[in-house]
């Protein structure tokens, strides 16, 4: 998996069963639409995204009225087609148009009705798509975190559903895995916190990192916004700011592998090389800000993978 963009799939690689590759693709499907909608296109008024990403909150609950109304009954041909008729029927032109300048979401009925045969064959949880929602929603409205405990709740809302979803795709749902699940999720958000934080910063005024741990190093949101981003880069209290992050996410990604355990086959091999690529991607952070790298720039602290990388992200991959 490339920690990057969304951050916290195995985007139907190879090593996924063809059973469960449509059903990641739709979910994938499903997130990077409504996070490109928070992310995206900034010159559009936050009132048109959160319109457009309450559009998305409407067709899962039609999703879960057409559930609901169909408890007890096998969802044969028959419902799915019933479901995906609601859904159909709940587009109107209305919603059509607060998409008006993205192409790409034209095809929103293919999106759900996707998600709702992908729902109901799996037996998804809901609650899931709608925390990713509620995080969207949040990216819109607040742009800095007073302590870890709000960041972790956010990590809760916008990357642990992600793992639950995967997990229930192979039927497992018991809660020691989705603890070690959620803590591989929560770590890849953070790692990808460490690696973006001058894009956040810069482009979207975003903090993803603890006031209170930016205060103890004498440093302070406006700081980051006035500066130039160079000096960011060789002030060194934002490195020992930046190397507590890192090694958090390191140490929180550590937690989650006895995951491993519980996993077998194809998924077991998908999870290793997440992890791995992981902690390959934050270990090189950690590296070039401990070295004092005299050859970082904004435009290069964030890693890059290269053909050589993927060895070692493999090996690391079979030590797990």
């Amino acid at each position: 998996m490339a920690v990057e963009h969304y951050e916290n799939f195995p985007v139907a690689s190879i090593l996924i069963p063809k059973k469960q590759r449509f059903a990641i693709q739709t979910i994938y499907h499903f997130a990077r639409t409504a996070d490109d909608i928070a992310d995206e296109n900034l010159e559009i008024k936050t009132k048109i995204k959160q319109q457009q990403l309450n559009v998305f909150k409407k067709f899962l609950d039609v999703i879960q009225y057409s559930i609901s109304n169909n408890f007890g009954n096998d969802f044969s041909n028959d419902i799915l087609e019933e479901i995906q008729n609601n859904i159909r029927k709940s587009i109107t032109n209305e919603n059509f148009e607060l998409f008006y300048n993205f192409d790409k979401y034209k095809n929103i009925t293919n999106i759900f009705t996707n998600l709702a045969e992908v729902i109901t064959k799996f037996k998804l949880n809901l609650q899931h798509f709608h925390d990713l929602l509620t995080a969207f929603q949040q990216d819109l409205v607040k742009r800095k975190y007073n302590d870890f405990g709000e960041l972790k709740n956010y990590c809760s809302n916008s990357a642990n559903p992600v793992g639950r979803l995967v997990l229930s795709l192979f039927d497992i749902n018991d809660k020691q895995s989705f603890y070690h699940s959620d803590c591989i999720c929560s770590a890849l958000q953070l790692i990808n916190f460490c690696q973006d934080f001058f894009i956040d910063i810069k482009q979207k005024q975003r903090l993803y990192i603890p006031l209170n741990e930016v205060k103890k190093h004498n440093l302070t949101y406006n700081y980051f916004l006035q500066t130039e981003s160079q000096q960011i880069l060789n002030n060194n209290n934002w490195k020992n700011l930046m190397l507590v992050q890192c090694n958090r996410a390191k140490n929180l990604m550590l937690e989650g592998v006895p995951l491993l355990k519980k996993l077998s086959g194809r998924l077991k091999w998908e999870i290793k090389f997440t992890i791995a690529g992981g902690l390959f991607i934050i270990e090189k952070i950690i590296s070039n800000l401990e070295n004092d790298n005299i050859n970082l720039t904004p435009e290069n602290y964030r890693p890059t993978i290269s053909k050589k990388d993927f060895f070692t992200i493999a090996k690391k991959a079979f030590v797990l």
